[in-house]
């Protein structure tokens, strides 16, 4: 407590100093100075209660800013990650010596073109995204698989195995050319593609075709193909290994090693010998892959025609017979008039409108 006679109010106020009276001597007020709320109390009473406070007064009326938080605006995250990506592409396009703003239009044009397409770089690196969007015959291309597989879903195709267009046009209407043999005899080959992507690659077609023959012997691998395409990403799964195959130039057909004893590899004799404890003998007499309903007319008839007839689909089928003997597979005639249609497309550079595609 602030001694009395340090009072600043001292001179005012009227109190004499206890340390000019002297110790023990309690402050004398002055005369006529009145002492407002000054509490006596009597001695050996206790200590005086305060004095109750007052109502509380009425809190008036909340300020809008006080009574709510500001409002944010809700971030688009999925915007950001494709400004994200975008610019990505760009730096990418510009180590490769393609300019910035060239890269922004042809990026613009291309979610133009496909506009359910994102720009995925964990299924392909950024660099193959500009090349891919500066790419003068990507529309080109397009048309080609469009026209070749009316049905087929593009963007999701292209959102599970983008690396299709990085394939030159020439490389993709031969490819679908190849395929074409074989897809073309299912009955919806756009569900095919849909689950399996990577089959408009020949090797990747014939590998998954021989696969399946060589798991379900008794029955029509392009039957199961469509009525189950998941038994291919199932065996993925588990790590069960596609069959090899590879182009026996000699004969112009895609054959599978496995189908013969003495073109299988040394991994493949220890697999049947050591895995499935079983003698490495190959699945029938073929030595190329036939498909199709009429496989077992075409290899009847490869037995006493030869390898060339044999893989046709029939003595009736001349235009299929000769398709097919180039490549180990049956082919309907009608799949070499929608790959010319689809060849005629690109070629007269037909772009991707809202209606049918037509030839001018």
């Amino acid at each position: 407590m602030r001694a009395l006679g340090t009072c600043p109010q001292r001179s005012s106020c009227g109190l004499l100093s206890s340390r000019r009276l002297g110790p023990g001597t309690a402050a004398v007020p002055a005369r006529g100075v009145p002492q407002p709320g000054t509490v006596r109390c009597a001695a050996g009473a206790g200590a005086a209660k305060p004095p109750s406070p007052g109502p509380a007064p009425s809190p008036g009326p909340a300020s809008p800013s006080s009574s709510a938080p500001p409002v944010r605006t809700p971030t688009d995250w999925a915007a950001r990650g494709r400004q994200r990506t975008r610019a990505e592409v760009v730096a990418s396009g510009a180590r490769l010596g393609l300019k910035a703003a060239e890269l922004e239009s042809a990026l613009d044009n291309f979610e133009a073109l496909l506009p359910q397409l994102s720009i995925n770089l964990e299924l392909m690196k950024a660099s193959d995204w500009a090349r891919v969007v500066v790419d003068p015959e990507l529309a080109a291309k397009l048309v080609l698989i469009k026209v070749a597989f009316p049905s087929l879903n593009l963007e999701e195709l292209l959102s599970k195995h983008p690396r299709t267009l990085l394939w030159s046009r020439q490389l993709l209407e031969k490819n679908i050319g190849e395929v074409s043999k074989v897809l073309h005899q299912l009955p919806r080959p756009e569900v095919v593609l849909t689950v399996l992507p990577e089959i408009l690659d020949p090797k990747q077609c014939f590998s998954v075709v021989a696969t399946i023959r060589k798991w379900f012997p008794k029955r029509d691998p392009l039957e199961v193909l469509q009525a189950d395409p998941e038994v291919v990403r199932r065996a993925e799964r588990v790590d069960v290994p596609l069959e090899p195959v590879f182009f026996d130039a000699a004969t112009q057909t895609w054959t599978a090693a496995g189908y013969s004893r003495e073109k299988q590899e040394e991994w493949q004799v220890y697999i049947e010998k050591e895995i499935y404890k079983r003698k490495p003998q190959p699945i029938d007499k073929q030595t190329s892959v036939v498909v199709g309903t009429a496989r077992k007319e075409a290899a009847a008839a490869g037995e006493g025609a030869g390898a060339g007839a044999g893989a046709g689909a029939g003595a009736g089928a001349g235009a299929g017979a000769g398709a097919g003997s180039a490549t180990g597979f049956a082919a309907p005639p009608e799949a070499a008039v929608a790959v010319e249609a689809a060849a005629e497309a690109a070629r007269s550079g037909l772009g991707l409108g809202l209606g049918p595609v037509t030839n001018q």
